[in-house]
């Protein structure tokens, strides 16, 4: 049976992004391959994403910057 989750990756002060909106600070946290907290561990048992405009405007410039393809193969939407 299909289930919905809602996970975010958050600061202690409750932000998703600093105040500048930007989300480097996802990429410094030291994460175990493989572990409880790997993305690509958690991504494999996702079938559809949803994120805010604001996500998705940093995901567009951050991958258009460095040239790195969408990262993802699932449906994905986006509130606006």
């Amino acid at each position: 049976m299909p289930r919905t989750s809602y996970v975010t990756a958050t600061s202690l002060d409750g932000f998703i992004a600093t105040d500048d909106h930007s989300l480097e600070w996802l990429f410094a946290a030291t994460i175990e391959p493989g572990g409880p907290f790997d993305h690509d561990t958690f991504m494999a048992g996702v079938g559809a994403a949803v994120m805010g405009r604001s996500t998705y405007d940093w995901l567009v410039h951050h991958l258009a910057d460095s040239g790195e393809p969408w990262p993802y193969t699932i449906p994905c939407w986006v509130l606006t």
